[in-house]
């Protein structure tokens, strides 16, 4: 983390040219600084891989410890760090098993003194003031000076080849990387009013390398969902740039990457995700497939240690309907369960009171009510007499789930199921439906499922009464990123 105080004319409007200036020249000196090869990069080693009688011959923290001197202004060290000499300009290298501390930047008197400490590698628990980069930079006494600070949260991913070294590494990638994204960083804050501005990573689908977006957020890094709507310029501009469609989030912070497990994980409890995934083929003769785009969560009986065999389908496919637009980062809500479904549809006046911690049935046009309710989606109904009719629908359905990619909720008589995706035959109407079916009461397993629970069946034989009424509720993807 960077902490950069902008010092400008007490004077000057914020957004005047010539304050423009003046903090450009302070980025420029404080890279310059950065990029000077008397800059000290700390090292920190595993500690594994450091024989235990070498531990005292590397050089330590301030306080005149064993191994550790000045020579024209540059540490020299005995036994084994003397040896890995010029594997890094300038480098301490510093054993895992003291306390980093920020080492001296020898600078040109014309420059206001400055300290850099570059954390590589961190194996050992420490201070936590020491656990980023921190960087700070004070231009001297003058007459009306007003100060900002802004925090700089820098994130840098960076692409190196196997046979690299370190020093080629730090030289060829490292160091021009960190000064990239600093400049970029607080040139976007001398524009932005937020106090701290912050880097992510995203995978695009169909990119073959990440990309890097540095976003203005308010001090403390808040990124919920107050934070993610007042980026949504931000972020459509960016879509625009880079040609990725305007109707599905790509870039919100809850997209980006991380090496942690997130909260959306957590929300997982066991559930298996995308169980259609290796399911046989379909038999289609000729046919295309259209399927569901994105991820979600299966949903069925018994699950939650709930029981509500026999009455509970449309409410797990409820609940799939809702895991997709969780994970697919429209919403930060987890699906309700089905006391929340219920006392929903009596808040919007739909049920009576009797109606929460009852057992009744819902149908599609209730998923309807609450998709609106709860996460602001709309929906669209197909209707069929029969369900003999159901093939029929393959065109409609296969622009569904091209336009919209959405699972899509099956109701009829007093069963629901959950319709992942269709696979048809344009010239000869042939059609079969990717089901999952929520009537499962068994464990998270993956081979007890499939075929069975998730697989491919045909309207007209495995699944659908030739008499009976469906509606099949299309959730429309939001517009919105």
């Amino acid at each position: 983390r960077f902490h950069f105080p902008v010092y400008s004319s007490g004077s000057s409007e914020d957004d005047s040219v010539s304050e423009q200036a003046q903090l450009q020249s302070q980025v420029e000196d404080l890279i310059n600084q950065i990029d000077s090869e008397k800059t000290m990069f700390k090292v920190s080693l595993p500690l594994a891989s450091i024989p235990a009688t070498t531990h005292a011959n590397m050089a330590t923290s301030r306080g005149g410890k064993k191994g550790n001197k000045k020579e024209g202004g540059k540490s020299t060290e005995s036994g084994l760090v003397k040896g890995l000499e010029g594997v890094v300009d300038g480098a301490v290298l510093v054993c895992p098993g003291c306390a980093l501390t920020c080492g001296d930047v020898s600078v040109e008197e014309s420059l206001q003194p400055s300290a850099v400490d570059i954390l590589i590698e961190q194996t050992v628990a420490i201070d936590s003031a020491l656990t980023a980069p921190k960087f700070a930079y004070e231009p001297g006494e003058g007459e009306d000076i007003k100060v900002r600070t802004v925090h700089l949260n820098m994130d840098i991913l960076m692409y190196v080849l196997r046979s690299s070294t370190l020093e080629e590494a730090m030289n060829a990638v490292v160091k021009p990387a960190v000064n990239r994204q600093l400049v970029g960083m607080i040139m976007s804050a001398i524009s932005s009013a937020t106090g701290e501005m912050s880097a992510y990573h995203f995978a695009l689908p169909d990119w073959p390398v990440c990309i890097t977006v540095v976003y203005p957020l308010p001090v403390g890094g808040a990124t919920g969902p107050a934070a993610e709507e007042a980026l949504v310029m931000y972020r459509t501009g960016l879509h625009k740039e880079l040609g990725l469609p305007l109707d599905r989030p790509l870039l919100r912070v809850a997209n980006s990457l991380s090496l942690s497990p997130s909260a959306t994980d957590a929300t997982l409890d066991g559930r298996l995700k995308n169980t259609h995934i290796g399911i046989p083929s379909s038999h289609v003769v000729g046919g295309k497939q259209y399927l569901v785009q994105g991820d979600y969560l299966y949903y069925h009986y018994m699950q939650d240690r709930f029981d509500d065999k026999g009455w509970g389908c449309a409410y797990r496919s409820l609940q799939t309907l809702c895991s997709w637009f969780m994970l697919q980062h429209y919403t930060s809500a987890t699906p309700p369960n089905h006391r929340k479904i219920q006392e929903t549809l009596v808040k919007i006046g739909d049920k009576p009171k009797e109606f929460v911690g009852s057992s009744q049935w819902i149908g599609a046009i209730e998923l309807s009510y609450i998709l609106d309710e709860l996460l602001g989606v709309a929906c669209k109904v197909m209707t069929v007499n029969t369900g003999a009719e159901l093939p029929s629908k393959g065109r409609e359905l296969a622009h569904h789930f091209t336009s919209q990619g959405t699972p899509i909720m099956i109701g009829g008589g007093v069963l629901a199921y959950t319709l992942l995706g269709v696979d048809w035959n344009e010239k000869t109407g042939d059609c079969a439906f990717l089901i999952l079916d929520p009537h499962y009461t068994g464990g998270e397993d993956l081979k007890s499922i499939q075929p069975r629970w998730c697989g491919w069946k045909r309207g007209d034989k495995d699944l659908f009464v030739a008499n009976a009424f469906y509606n099949l509720l299309c959730p429309q993807r939001p517009n919105t990123v």
